[in-house]
């Protein structure tokens, strides 16, 4: 059977997702170079500290927003939300090179998460409300490959760039942001499988009965289960490029080279990997990804170069393909329609969280206990999620 064959039939929507997401992670490029930045380029020369801790206001704020958009999308409608989102972001971004001292890049973090922390659970509500239940695991699919596609190009061009000009990324990153934003007004999405959106002035439609985020037990348990894991998956951002640089002795170039294993291997692999799993148990899938991401992460202590490097991101890639479709598909079939951006915008909270502990813990254990103690540590969180998995019951009706 062909893996790709679940795509076939897919609704309009999902392709115009396809497309916005593309566009707009095709240029990202601020987000994986930005501890170098801070840290000890174009004459900032902060320290990882430093770096650490500024990437750590954007996910304060970060976490905030997550919960924040997922209300607004469900009573203004995810697409609204992810046109100001995109646009906002844009308009930080291009101002961010004017940011010099520690005060105005904390200003500019927050700033740059208040709009870019919208698009998560907008996004996400968008690729579960473009097809029916029995086409949402392909929806997220579709959607991570358009945004992984992107990332395959985004860090390898902006590793160049920023040997050049750092101010270059986040020019590039501000436009690519604006024109994802525009493809929305001139492509319009129809979300046929969308709950019911009441009129500005009317009353919000009824919620299901004794359904809410507080009183549902396998959400909660899910979100912590998936904190740990997340947390040593945001190593990415700060701590392992850092170590790349300065343990390993790699330059941004290959920094970029080597992270785009990553994402080359998901948009080549993720579907049929995914397709291949189809009729694994959400228990399992979670557990799974977990796994290897606690070995991807772990492997991290034998690395010396470029290669033994990209061998590890192979790892962790494994995981990160198993995980977070998995997570996603869960977490939409938990909900009910109408509160599908609430759940989603709890989910984005989730990783907001690890995304302001997890660059900081793990740049601050870079600098007191060295790279290996590190991973070895990475190791050892990744795997409590991996058990905690095991303990999921029960498989979701679609909402």
């Amino acid at each position: 059977m062909n893996p790709w064959r679940s795509l076939r039939g897919l609704p309009r929507d999902v392709w115009v997702l396809f497309v916005v997401s593309l566009v707009n992670r095709a240029g990202t490029m601020v987000m994986p170079f930005l501890a170098l930045y801070i840290a000890e380029a174009n004459g900032l020369d902060f320290g990882a500290s430093v770096a650490g801790g500024v990437i750590m206001a954007y996910g304060v704020v970060a976490l905030v927003m997550g919960p924040i958009g997922g209300r607004l999308a469900d009573r203004f409608g995810a697409v609204t939300v992810m046109k100001v989102s995109l646009l906002g972001t844009g308009a930080v971004l291009a101002i961010m090179p004017v940011a010099r001292t520690i005060p105005s890049l904390v200003a500019v973090m927050l700033l740059w998460a208040l709009f870019a922390e919208l698009l998560r659970p907008a996004s996400l509500a968008i690729a579960a409300d473009a097809a029916p239940p029995e086409q949402r695991r392909a929806s997220f699919a579709v959607g991570r490959l358009a945004v992984n596609l992107g990332m395959s190009i985004g860090p390898v061009a902006g590793g160049f760039l920023a040997e050049i000009s750092y101010s270059f990324l986040f020019y590039v990153d501000a436009a690519t942001s604006v024109a994802a934003a525009a493809l929305l007004f001139v492509l319009p999405l129809e979300l046929k499988w969308a709950a019911p959106r009441a009129a500005p002035g009317e009353p919000a439609p009824a919620t299901t009965p004794g359904r809410t985020w507080m009183t549902d037990t396998r959400l909660l348990w899910v979100l912590a289960a998936s904190l740990p894991v997340a947390l040593v998956f945001f190593q990415l951002i700060a701590a392992l490029p850092l170590y790349m640089k300065r343990d390993l002795r790699m330059s941004e170039s290959m920094v970029g080279i080597v992270f785009s294993v990553n994402t080359i291997l998901i948009v080549l692999t993720e579907v049929p990997l995914n397709a291949a799993m189809s009729r694994w148990s959400h228990r399992m899938s979670l557990a799974t990804g977990a796994v290897f991401t606690a070995v991807g992460y772990g492997a991290l202590v034998f690395a010396i170069g470029p290669i033994s490097t990209a061998m590890t991101v192979v790892l962790w890639t494994i995981g990160e393909m198993i995980l977070f479709p998995s997570l996603s598909a869960y977490i939409s079939d938990l909900s009910p329609a109408e509160q599908r951006g609430r759940y989603m915008g709890l989910y984005a909270m989730n990783f907001s969280i690890a995304f302001a502990l997890g660059p900081w813990l793990g740049t601050r254990l870079l600098d007191t206990i060295g790279g290996p103690w590190l991973w070895m540590a990475c190791f050892g969180v990744a795997l409590l999620s991996a058990v905690m998995f095991l303990r999921v019951r029960g498989e979701p009706a679609h909402a």
